[in-house]
């Protein structure tokens, strides 16, 4: 639907897989420090950051000691979540909404999101009531 908004520049879309979303948070709690000054000894405004950017393919987990250098435990990015996340009624009414704007090439995918996870939902919801 993004991408096929008439704009110049127009609008880049990148599609993500579930596999694309990591849990940084256990990472940042276990490996990385919060900083309160940056290598410049100033301030860091951590509120007026509005975006970091991680390169998967380039990174450095080495520590500077007076000694010598020493490699950190290389933790690997764990997913997010590993099943879908659970869509509310009013998401999929939303997104039948929008099924006519949608491009074809996408949409047997969007319908049978709708179909699957109504389906789930309104069986899971079903069973509750007995």
């Amino acid at each position: 639907l993004i991408s096929s908004v008439q704009r110049n520049p127009p609008i880049n879309v990148i599609q993500m897989r579930q596999q694309n979303f990591f849990n940084f948070k256990e990472l940042l709690t276990k490996l990385f420090i919060h900083k309160k000054v940056n290598t410049n000894g100033e301030a860091v405004g951590w509120n007026k950051i509005r975006w970091m950017k991680y390169v998967p393919e380039n990174y450095d987990l080495t520590k500077k000691t007076r000694r010598s250098t020493e490699l950190l435990n290389n933790n690997i990015l764990q997913p997010l979540s590993s099943k879908p996340l659970p869509l509310s009624n009013e998401k999929l009414k939303d997104l039948q909404s929008l099924l006519p704007y949608i491009n074809e090439a996408s949409r047997p995918f969007y319908n049978n999101l709708i179909q699957n996870i109504g389906h789930n939902f309104s069986s899971s919801s079903e069973g509750d009531t007995e």
